[in-house]
Formats: C-alpha cells, sequence, structure tokens
C-alpha cells in the first residue's frame, strides 16, 4: 500500500503528540478520539472497549451524538452483521479496513444494521481498527462518513497508529491505578511516571520525569534509556521481586542552586506489562540568612538600582556588584532580576524598604 508522506508523517506525529499526553483511563478515549480528528477526518469518531471481566462495552463518540446513543441497542442486536467483525472473528486482523472493503453499497444498504443504525445516522462508509489493549480487553477504534471517501492513505495512518494504542491505553490505566483511592503511592505524583518492560527498557515516561531524570544525571545517553546507576538498581529487582513494591531508592544532588533529593520506588501493579518507576523530588529552600554584604546587594537591586549605581552607593567595584549579583542568583536558584525579586518575596514575605 506503499510508504507514508511527509505530509502524513507530520499529521501522525501531531496525533501522537496528543495521544500520549497525561490521561487517566476515564479521560483517554476522548483524548484519542481529539488525537485522531486531524489524522484522518470523519464525520462520527466512535471508540468501543470490550472487557468481559466488569461485563458491558464503553462506547465513546466524538463529537457527542444523543441519536447515536438512543440507538446503540440497535447496534447491539444488529452488530454481527458487520462484516468488519464477521472478518475478524474468522482471521483476526486487526489492520485498517472499511466496510467498502467487503460489501458493494447495495449489499450494505440491505443490511439491516444499516437501515436500522447507519443509515439512521446518515452513515454509509465505515473504517475502523482492532487493537488487543490487556488481556481480554480489546479496543475499536471506528470513524465513519457519508461517503465512501476513505483511501489507501486513510488506511496507512491508522495502521501507522495502531500499535501506539496498546501503550497509550496502558499508560491510561497506569496513571489511574496512582491516582485512584486505592493507590497506596499518593505521594508520588502521577506526572514522574516511568513504565519499563521486565527488561528494564523504557516504554513511557511522562514530560516531567524526563526533567528530573536528566536534572539528576546529567550525563549524556540514548533516548529511552534510563541512567546507568537507575538501570543497574532497576535490573537488580526485577528478577524474583514477585508484585510487591520495592524498596524505595534515594538520589541526592546540588541541582540549580538548590538542594534535592530525588526518590525512586518502582512498583507492579496486576493487570499491566512491566513496572511502574515513581519519580519524586523534593527540593530543600535555600537558606534564608544571607551574608551581610549579599543583603546589602540584594536590597538594592530590589529597589530596582543598576549594578553601577550599587557599587558608587555602597563603595565598591562595578565587577564585584556583578559577582555579589551571580552569587544572589545561584544561592536562590533564579535566573533574572524578575525571578528574584518574584522569588524573594514570595519566600520571605519582605518587601523592599
Amino acid at each position: 500500500m506503499g510508504q507514508l508522506t511527509n505530509a502524513q508523517w507530520r499529521r501522525l506525529d501531531q496525533a501522537l503528540r496528543g495521544l500520549y499526553v497525561h490521561a487517566d483511563a476515564e479521560a483517554f478515549p476522548a483524548r484519542l478520539l481529539e488525537s485522531v480528528r486531524p489524522l484522518v477526518g470523519s464525520d462520527i469518531s466512535c471508540y468501543s472497549e470490550l472487557n468481559p471481566v466488569p461485563g458491558g462495552v464503553r462506547n465513546v463518540a466524538d463529537p457527542p451524538s444523543e441519536l447515536l446513543d438512543s440507538l446503540l441497542p440497535v447496534l447491539g442486536e444488529f452488530q454481527s452483521q458487520h462484516p468488519r467483525l464477521i472478518d475478524f472473528a474468522r482471521t483476526g486482523n486487526t489492520r485498517a479496513l472499511t466496510v467498502s472493503d467487503f460489501l458493494s453499497r447495495a449489499d450494505w444498504h440491505r443490511r439491516d444494521l444499516y437501515q436500522h443504525f447507519y443509515g439512521a445516522l446518515g452513515l454509509e462508509d465505515q473504517v475502523s481498527i482492532m487493537i488487543p489493549a490487556q488481556r481480554d480487553v480489546m479496543i475499536g477504534l471506528a470513524l465513519n462518513r457519508d461517503r465512501r471517501t476513505f483511501d489507501d492513505g486513510d488506511r496507512r495512518l491508522l495502521d501507522a497508529l495502531r500499535p501506539h494504542l496498546t501503550l497509550a491505553w496502558q499508560n491510561a490505566q497506569a496513571v489511574s491505578q496512582l491516582e485512584g483511592p486505592a493507590s497506596s503511592e499518593q505521594e508520588a505524583p502521577a506526572s514522574s511516571l516511568v513504565r519499563l518492560g521486565n527488561d528494564a527498557a523504557v516504554l513511557f515516561a511522562a514530560p516531567r520525569a524526563k526533567k528530573l531524570l536528566r536534572r539528576y544525571f546529567p550525563e549524556r545517553r540514548a533516548r529511552n534509556v534510563l541512567p546507568e546507576p537507575v538501570r543497574h538498581w532497576v535490573l537488580a529487582f526485577l528478577s524474583g521481586a514477585g508484585d510487591e513494591a520495592v524498596a524505595p531508592r534515594h538520589y541526592a544532588r546540588r541541582a540549580q542552586g538548590l538542594e534535592g533529593i530525588l526518590s525512586l520506588r518502582l512498583v507492579r501493579h496486576r493487570d499491566l506489562d512491566g513496572w511502574l518507576l515513581l519519580l519524586r523530588e523534593r527540593r530543600k529552600r535555600p537558606r534564608a540568612d544571607l551574608p551581610p554584604r549579599l543583603r546589602r546587594v540584594l536590597d538594592r537591586l530590589l529597589h530596582g538600582e543598576s549594578e553601577k549605581e550599587i557599587a558608587a552607593r555602597l563603595g565598591l567595584s562595578v565587577h564585584t556588584v556583578h559577582e555579589y549579583t551571580k552569587q544572589l542568583y545561584r544561592r536562590l536558584g533564579v535566573s533574572s532580576r524578575a525571578h528574584l525579586m518574584a522569588c524573594w518575596i514570595l519566600r520571605r514575605g519582605d518587601r523592599p524598604s
């Protein structure tokens, strides 16, 4: 069927950026449908999640449709007539296929499923993919149009998206477990989550987790690879750890002028492949007491004076004032005059005298 064009790759990249944004299990269907919207256009997009353990099928539509919701019992009654489901039951093929791949327009219109459901919604064709998300959970993504206009390019885009859906769905389940009332890891924010395979390979890392790893382990390394000290620690526990939480490991590093401690906790949850690495940073506030020479310079900076004006007022050289200013920036973890003023006033409750 050919390769993706540069324009299609850009659309796919945009969809994946949206798909991997932090979302829990409840928000995942809406996030997926929103991400797919600019990838392959449709009149109505539908997410279906079949989980026989709790029972039933979860359906989410974009845009929401009261008419579609009212017709869902009809879909349940006649869905055995759907050519895509018949083919999947027979072959297990999960790739992107359309109704028009199986039936002519006339044959499709003769089916009760079309007459009482798709025809009532004004939908003529559908392209869909199906993926096993986890154990007995099956996800279906169906895009519908009022005309038979889906083409090979649409199929290629959905097939390129398909392998990412399982991982994104599992990430959402992991976030829900961490944020839910039954979680014992409330002290670890979900934004500091890394999902690992059983070989310590990084399956997913939240943006804040990536920043924390770079801050405490600044050495260069390949993308999606744990820092060596962390990787060795993880591998030491993966074999024989069972389903129990591993005792946390702590790393301390002076970061951005502040004393910080990075806590790493390795956890395994049932119903999720691999492991969860939870990162939490505890940063100490800078000492409130400053040497008198720095405090005098700080007072003048908070009055908005320039380094030249401060030097003249305090009887110092401009070079000395500049060095003192740099020391203040390092001690308070700031990078500009405005940042310095905001942080100092918020932290100390002081006002320029």
